[in-house]
């Protein structure tokens, strides 16, 4: 039995666990998988299908290979074992815990995820996954380097300073309600007055305006408050190797905006992912710390110069 060719729905809405699952199975079932892929003695991946809610990839693992420890972003996905043997590594109660899948096997996860995956061997394994909404940048980078023509990345790099991390749990998620507009301006500069010394009073509720939305007469933050559940998880956190993932985003034209004042991403990161990609672009911003807001005149001088490259091409 072969999948069907087109298994996707085009709807622009939020995309069931229970479909990701059957989404990757269905592809799965293809017996001409392995005809899709490129030759090569290393892990190797393609995309089988995209729409405007999720996309499908299949990919390759040799007996040894495996992703390292990474998270999905915004995206909460499924894949299936379509043949051979992978073993999934997860982070729970303070442990790795581990998972062995096969031919048939489908696991499916939320946004909030973690996991290593290894091909367990004898022999290559094939699976497919399915992802909702598409790959964040890096990872695109890597998975799909065709689909980027160049990247910005504000303030954010392969390494992630602890200190920032720190700050960050410290106020995110907290599901707080503001009286007013001054009251939520004053909370957010208590979070990030370092970063931003030279903010003024308006300035702190011009921000607060574009972070926070009125719901029932109150203030609150406009996000969703389960971004910080990966915070709260018991143990210590699993680490991650980006740098892969930022070699091959950096193979496109990048440029690399960094608050000087920034405990997120440190000078001595930026000076690391120069020398791993000498061709990338930089501009810090001086004064500012976590993130600049990119109205800022060496920002948006960074910008422009960067984007007009492009309009020449």
């Amino acid at each position: 039995m072969t999948a069907s060719t087109s298994p996707l729905d085009t709807r622009a809405a939020a995309v069931p666990l229970a479909e990701l699952r059957r989404t990757a199975r269905s592809y799965a079932l293809n017996p001409n998988l392995s005809a899709l892929l490129p030759e090569s003695g290393g892990r190797t991946w393609a995309r089988l299908a995209g729409d405007a809610r999720l996309d499908v990839w299949l990919i390759s693992w040799p007996e040894g290979t495996e992703t390292g420890w990474h998270d999905h972003g915004d995206a909460s996905g499924a894949f299936a074992v379509a043949s051979g043997v992978v073993l999934e590594q997860t982070w729970a109660l303070g442990a790795v815990q581990h998972r062995t899948l096969t031919e048939g096997d489908a696991r499916a996860f939320g946004r909030d995820h973690v996991h290593n995956v290894v091909g367990a061997g004898p022999g290559r394994a094939l699976t497919v996954h399915a992802y909702a909404p598409g790959l964040v940048t890096m990872g695109l980078a890597a998975m799909a380097p065709t689909r980027i023509a160049a990247a910005i990345l504000n303030d954010i790099g392969p390494d992630i300073a602890e200190g920032g991390v720190e700050r960050i749990k410290s106020y995110v998620g907290k599901g707080i309600r503001f009286k007013n507009w001054d009251e939520a301006a004053e909370t957010i500069a208590a979070n990030n007055g370092h970063a931003f010394e030279h903010y003024t009073h308006d300035d702190w509720v011009r921000m607060a305006q574009r972070n926070c939305r009125e719901e029932d007469g109150e203030i609150r933050f406009d996000y969703d408050m389960a971004i910080a559940v990966p915070f709260s998880a018991a143990g210590p956190a699993p680490q991650f190797d980006m740098w892969p993932l930022f070699t091959a985003l950096a193979q496109k034209p990048l440029l690399v905006i960094r608050g000087e004042r920034s405990d997120l991403l440190s000078a001595a990161s930026l000076d690391k992912m120069r020398e791993t990609a000498p061709n990338i672009r930089v501009a810090v911003v001086p004064g500012v710390g976590h993130a600049p807001e990119l109205n800022e005149p060496e920002a948006v001088a960074a910008i422009d110069a960067f984007l007009s490259e492009f309009d020449r091409a």
